[in-house]
């Protein structure tokens, strides 16, 4: 008689240790799982909180225990139950993406236009080197950059994205 296991329970063994443990060591289907991300949050932040009677929109003002605080937008305080919460989500502005947008195009177009005034600078003249035709557009499209990126920088923190709390 042989020692090694058989097909079928190496078979079975494997499926055992691939399926999923039900019930074992699994974060709660409600809120509990959202409490760590609740507490890394600034009071004041915008959040948006999904829960089975509806979604509630206002500001953090903290958490106690198994409740979250929230200030709704006209000033009244709302508390929720962690344990009702299904999805939650905070409000975060565009700022640098704004910015590195406006600062690219400002790059580019502060280059198009420093090239067109180094040529019309320079057209027909011989005292014009190395220095005039890097210098001219270089000095405009690092000034387009950084205009740019400030109007960029404005219009970025005006843009709202709702970012999923990942419990």
């Amino acid at each position: 008689m042989s020692t090694l296991p058989s097909r079928t329970s190496v078979i079975v063994v494997a499926a055992l240790l691939a399926a999923p443990a039900s019930g074992l060591a699994q974060a709660p289907a409600g809120g509990p799982r959202f409490a760590p991300a609740f507490a890394a949050l600034d009071v004041g932040r915008a959040v948006k909180v999904e829960r089975p009677t509806g979604t509630t929109l206002g500001r953090y003002a903290g958490l106690a225990a198994d409740t979250l605080a929230i200030t709704s937008d006209d000033g009244a305080p709302v508390a929720i139950p962690l344990a009702d919460v299904t999805a939650a989500w905070r409000r975060d502005a565009r700022t640098g993406k704004g910015a590195l947008i406006g600062g690219i195009a400002g790059l580019v177009a502060g280059g198009i236009v420093g090239g067109v005034l180094a040529s019309e600078h320079c057209s027909g003249s011989i005292n014009c080197g190395a220095r005039e035709w890097v210098g001219i557009p270089a000095l405009t499209a690092l000034g387009g950059a950084a205009v740019m990126a400030g109007i960029g920088a404005l219009v970025g923190t005006a843009v709202h994205t709702w970012t999923p709390l990942a419990p």
